[in-house]
C-alpha cells in the first residue's frame, strides 16, 4: 500500500500550521474553608448564630413579694397590679371579719389545724343550701384492688334549699334539734367545741339564722313560707313570712317552707343568696354573692372577675385556712363560668 505525503497531496509549497506542544494543566485548587458553589451560604440570622451572640439569661424564680395597692392581693414579682383587680377597677367590698369565737378557735394551733382539715364537713353541718341531682349518686366500691374511691352522677345538677321538716338537714337542726348536729359531728370526728363555737357565732351574726326564728312564731301545723328577698343597696335583705297559699312570691326569691314535701326549692344560679347560703363557714356574716342584678356600691363584674378578686384578696386568709372548702367553692363555680362570663 502506498503512503502519500503532505507534499504529494497539497503540492511542494504547501505547509501545515505548527501547533504548540501540549502541556498538562494542574487541576484547580479547592480551598477547604469555602463551601462548594452548589451549597447555599449560611444566613447571618440563623438561630445558632444568634444564640452564640446572645446567650440566654439565667432563670430567676418568681417570689411572692408584691402586694396590690388597691385590693391588697399578694402577687408574684412577675405579675402586674392589673392581674388581680384591674388596677382597682374590680375591687369588691371587704368581707366581714370572722366572729369572735371563730377567731378564738383559729388562734389555737390544734383547733386551727382540725378545723382546716374538716372544713368541708363542718360547712355541711351548718349549710342552708346544697347541690342535688335529677338522677342519683353512684358510689363505686372502695375495696382493696378496686381502684380509688369515686362517685358518678346521673342526670342534671341543681341548687336547692330544704324545708324545715327535713330532719337530716341544718335548717331543721337550727330550729328544732341542735343535738342531731352534734351527733353528726361526732360521727365524722369533729370536735364538739368547734361545733358549739360556730353555732353560737352564727346565731349572733348570721341573718339567715335570725330570720329562721320566724317559724317559731307560728304553729308547725300551719303551712308557712319564708321568703328571702334580694339584697338591697347596703348588702342587707328582707325576709317575709307568708301564711297564705294565695300569696304571690317573687320567683327570684329564696323560699324556705315548713311543710314536708318531696321536692326541694330550687335556687336560681344567678341568685346572690346562693353562695352565702351554701358556704356558711367562708361567709358567716352572709356577705353578698355574685349576681346579674345591679346593687349600688357593688361593682358589676363578670363572674370570673368577681371570683378572681375575691380569691386573690383572701380576706383574713380564709381561703387559705379552709383550703379544702375553698377548692369545693372554686369547682362549684366552674360550670357557670363559661356561661355567664
Amino acid at each position: 500500500m502506498k503512503t502519500l505525503s503532505a507534499e504529494s497531496l497539497f503540492g511542494v509549497h504547501a505547509c501545515l500550521p505548527t501547533l504548540p506542544p501540549l502541556t498538562p494543566t494542574p487541576p484547580p485548587s479547592i480551598q477547604e474553608d469555602q463551601p462548594p458553589a452548589s451549597c447555599h451560604p449560611i444566613p447571618p440570622s440563623s438561630w445558632w448564630i444568634r444564640l452564640c451572640d446572645h446567650p440566654p439569661q439565667p432563670i430567676i424564680p418568681a417570689t411572692w413579694n408584691c402586694c396590690c395597692p388597691h385590693c391588697n392581693a399578694l402577687l408574684l414579682s412577675t405579675e402586674s397590679d392589673a392581674f388581680c383587680c384591674g388596677n382597682g377597677k374590680h375591687v369588691l367590698p371587704k368581707l366581714c371579719p370572722f366572729p369572735s369565737r371563730m377567731q378564738q378557735v383559729l388562734s389555737h394551733a390544734t383547733q386551727h389545724r382540725h378545723l382546716s382539715d374538716f372544713s368541708r364537713v363542718v360547712n355541711n353541718l351548718f349549710s342552708f343550701a346544697g347541690i342535688g341531682v335529677s338522677g342519683k349518686f353512684k358510689h363505686f366500691s372502695t375495696r382493696v384492688g378496686s381502684g380509688p374511691p369515686a362517685v358518678a352522677i346521673t342526670g342534671r345538677t341543681y341548687h336547692m334549699v330544704r324545708n324545715t321538716e327535713y330532719t337530716d338537714h341544718s335548717i331543721h337542726w337550727f330550729l328544732y334539734d341542735e343535738s342531731q348536729r352534734e351527733f353528726k359531728a361526732q360521727q365524722f370526728g369533729v370536735h364538739a367545741t368547734i361545733v358549739q363555737a360556730i353555732s353560737n357565732d352564727l346565731k349572733a351574726v348570721n341573718p339567715y339564722v335570725s330570720h329562721l326564728q320566724h317559724f317559731h312564731d307560728t304553729s308547725r301545723r300551719r303551712r308557712r313560707t319564708l321568703e328571702l328577698k334580694d339584697f338591697n343597696a347596703v348588702g342587707d335583705f328582707a325576709a317575709v313570712m307568708h301564711v297564705s297559699n294565695s300569696t304571690i312570691i317573687n320567683p327570684r326569691s329564696i323560699i324556705i317552707q315548713c311543710h314536708r314535701q318531696n321536692r326541694p326549692h330550687f335556687v336560681n344560679i344567678l341568685s346572690r343568696h346562693y353562695k352565702p347560703l351554701h358556704y356558711v363557714l367562708l361567709f358567716p356574716h352572709a356577705d353578698i354573692g355574685w349576681g346579674l342584678d345591679h346593687v349600688p356600691d357593688i361593682p358589676s363584674l363578670m363572674q370570673i372577675q368577681w371570683y378572681r378578686s375575691r380569691l386573690l384578696a383572701n380576706d383574713d386568709d380564709r381561703f387559705s385556712i379552709f383550703g379544702r372548702l375553698s377548692a369545693e367553692y372554686v369547682v362549684g363555680n366552674s360550670p357557670s363560668l363559661g356561661r355567664y362570663s
